[in-house]
């Protein structure tokens, strides 16, 4: 088995050595890049490693809901609306309220919207 770990580009999904900062393909920055551990694709046990979330998913997860396989992985970034109510409530110190719950790693099913 084939112990070597490759980088995927979110942009066109091409295969990168662990490490590279941009795309051998298309170019594009890779900033943060799925990573697949055990380079054999046909391996069951593979999983996707979100990098700096801790986190790992399954390959084959499933929406809960409909069962699809069709699944984007996405991070959440500052919460403008939070920082906003933390600065009335709180002052400047409060527009780090905006960062509560920021990087945390959502999945949301294309096929029927649901957010998991």
């Amino acid at each position: 088995m084939n112990t070597k770990s490759h980088i995927y580009c979110s942009n066109c999904g091409a295969k990168n050595a662990d490490g590279a900062k941009f795309c051998e393909s298309c170019g594009a920055k890779i900033d943060m890049p799925i990573k697949i551990e055990g380079g054999d694709k046909s391996n069951d046990k593979s999983t996707i490693i979100v990098p700096d979330q801790s986190s790992v998913i399954d390959k084959d997860s499933r929406c809960p809901k409909c069962g699809s396989k069709n699944i984007h992985i996405g991070r959440k970034g500052y919460g403008g609306g939070k920082a906003l109510l933390g600065l009335v409530f709180l002052g400047p110190a409060g527009l780090l309220v905006g960062q509560m719950g920021a990087n945390t790693v959502f999945r949301k099913c294309l096929d029927c919207g649901n957010k998991f």
